[in-house]
């Protein structure tokens, strides 16, 4: 390195601590300073000779010809609050030619370069829509990101994350369930950059922000710093009741907060079952909170319309509910009919839209045959449910298979008739905690 090139980088370092000092004094945001010291500290430790200086988050690095580029972008990319950095190569000076003593010297030549420091993804959820962007560096985590968005929140979703040229960064892998996370609350938005995540919006309750908090940050890893920005509302969470008893009509009734929401359910159903087989009993009520559930409800009501006898309950944002009849098997057959897996279909799609939902399948029969080859076909009817429901994607530890033999008739095994409808499967859908604690009983 020349001694001019010496004093250039002196200089500017000199110049770079004079300002840091002069922060101090003018009230510069202590953010700034903090990132100007991290990101001197971390270039000096992968041996490069740099200057250092900060605009707001963006940082510019002065360096000789011949520095390790990579080496400093992953240094920086640890660094916590750095958006952009841009690179600054200061040229030697050449010496005075012999034959032209008088020739004065070429001046420096500077050129630069803005690169993204960090990875980033930015998902907000508002009034049941995902918005998604950000920038990863490989495409896994993207297509990772893409998918679970589009199985929970479609078709209310907009935009997507892009692949650049970016460091890894350790949250990457758990992206997917953060974004998944986000439903836990009515309104949200999620910001991590480099290794700092925000977290916006608005819960009911405190056990529901300490919820969402919780389970975004153990997606995220412990290496991401989580900024709580989270507000609580006070407002009573809502509930929904849907009830079809199997005569052909349909009573929704429950609090909502406002009229939009209340006429979108009230359409869905009237458009999948009739205006005179629907009893509207819906209350609306100003200090009840939305929910994400409320919002994608339209989507599901639909999906129940072939199935006879059916339940649908959310209260505090807690899903339960069972489908039952209009899809048997035949006589000593575990054979899952067409009628059946139309059944399967809707529950696998209740399923997939709330992760945190569980199934309980029951497998039953008629009163043909002995208890014991009974209660052996009630379960091998239950487990091709299972099966079935594996094989459309939702996660087997989310599905409990009973079989109850033939002890619980809901028509008279004296008729053909009856017995048909005595060979079924029912489900029972809830939180997968307490499905658990049940034992699928």
């Amino acid at each position: 390195m020349s001694e001019s090139t010496r004093r250039t980088l002196a200089a500017l370092a000199g110049a770079w601590l004079a300002l840091v000092v002069l922060a101090v004094f003018i009230g510069v945001p202590n953010e700034r300073d903090a990132i100007s010291q991290a990101a001197t500290a971390a270039v000096s430790a992968v041996g490069v000779d740099a200057a250092i200086s900060v605009d707001g988050r963006d940082v510019t690095v002065d360096v000789t010809p011949g520095y390790d580029r990579q080496a400093v972008v992953e240094a920086l990319a640890g660094v916590r609050g750095i958006r952009t950095v841009e690179f600054n190569v200061i040229g030697e000076r050449p010496g005075p030619e012999p034959t032209e003593p008088d020739r004065p010297a070429e001046p420096t030549s500077t050129t630069s370069t803005s690169v993204v420091a960090s990875s980033r993804l930015e998902a907000t959820l508002h009034e049941g829509t995902l918005s998604l962007s950000g920038v990863v560096p490989v495409p896994a985590v993207a297509e990772g990101i893409q998918q679970v968005a589009e199985l929970i929140y479609a078709p209310l979703l907009e935009g997507s994350v892009d692949v650049g040229d970016v460091p890894p960064a350790t949250w990457l892998e758990g992206a997917p369930r953060a974004v998944a996370f986000l439903a836990i609350v009515p309104e949200a938005k999620l910001v991590v950059d480099g290794q700092r995540a925000v977290v916006e919006g608005s819960a009911p309750t405190p056990e529901r922000k300490a919820k969402l908090l919780g389970a975004i940050g153990s997606a995220l890893g412990d290496d991401v710093v989580v900024d709580d920005q989270v507000r609580v509302s006070g407002l009573t969470p809502p509930d929904f009741h849907a009830d079809a008893p199997g005569d052909g009509t349909v009573t929704i009734s429950g609090t909502v907060p406002n009229d939009d929401i209340a006429e979108a359910l009230r359409s869905a159903t009237i458009a999948a079952f009739g205006p005179d087989a629907v009893t509207d009993l819906l209350v609306v009520d100003r200090g009840t909170d939305a929910s994400f559930s409320l919002y994608r409800l339209p989507f599901v009501i639909p999906q129940l319309a072939a199935i006879p006898q059916w339940t649908l309950d959310i209260d505090d944002d807690v899903i339960t509910g069972s489908l039952r009849g209009g899809a048997t098997f035949e006589s000593g057959s575990a054979e899952l009919s067409p009628q059946l897996q139309t059944l399967l279909g809707t529950a696998a799609g209740i399923l997939a839209r709330n992760p945190t939902l569980g199934i309980v399948i029951e497998g039953h029969t008629d009163s043909i045959g002995t208890r014991a080859a009974n209660q052996v076909l009630s379960e091998r009817r239950a487990g091709n449910a299972k099966a079935w429901l594996v094989a459309a994607g939702i996660d087997e530890r989310r599905i409990i298979a009973v079989g109850l033999g033939e002890g619980h008739p809901i028509a008279p095994n004296t008729t053909p008739e009856g017995r048909a409808q005595n060979r079924r499967v029912e489900f029972r859908f809830g939180p997968i905690e307490m499905l658990m604690q049940q034992g699928g009983n």
